[in-house]
């Protein structure tokens, strides 16, 4: 993952990181995050569940527009913030999406689209050095009521070696 990439994040990431302390790193991996409207309302509207309101109040997330029928195409497939993020990183040449949702990757996917989930970031975050554990983390987003396939978490851990 390039620091210098521009990363389209859909909420669910940002919550989960928020949720385990970890929000704070993703500007030291990514040059920018950007989010479309869609995306934006959900956090707003998240009130006080964990998570929103550290994300709402990162003044370094910015919030812009996608292509209208681009993202209601998407929109027939996924939910309106995971399709305009979709629609937005379509836009972004060279942007990177960062997203959870299986449908919604393999959406991306089948567009081209480079794309990382909460894990993956996390485990770019720990190769760096940035935290002690992997597994810490990921057993704190369990804790946090984040659902981790099993395989996912196998893989991330044998990726950096623990």
């Amino acid at each position: 993952m390039a620091s210098d990439r521009i990363v389209v994040a859909d909420s669910g990431p940002l919550i989960a990181l928020a949720r385990i302390g970890r929000l704070d790193l993703l500007p030291r991996l990514v040059h920018r995050v950007v989010i479309p409207p869609a995306v934006a309302a959900e956090i707003r509207d998240g009130g006080d569940r964990p998570g929103t309101r550290e994300v709402a109040a990162a003044t370094w997330i910015h919030v812009e527009q996608p292509d209208a029928e681009l993202a209601r195409s998407y929109g027939l497939l996924v939910d309106a913030g995971e399709a305009e993020a979709i629609a937005l990183a379509v836009q972004s040449a060279d942007s990177l999406i960062l997203l959870d949702d299986r449908l919604a990757r393999r959406l991306a996917e089948s567009l081209g689209i480079a794309r990382i989930g909460t894990v993956g970031v996390l485990v770019e975050m720990r190769r760096r050095e940035w935290f002690p554990s992997l597994r810490r983390e990921l057993e704190s987003l369990v804790a946090q009521g984040i659902h981790l396939r099993q395989e996912v978490m196998d893989a991330a851990l044998k990726s950096v070696r623990e």
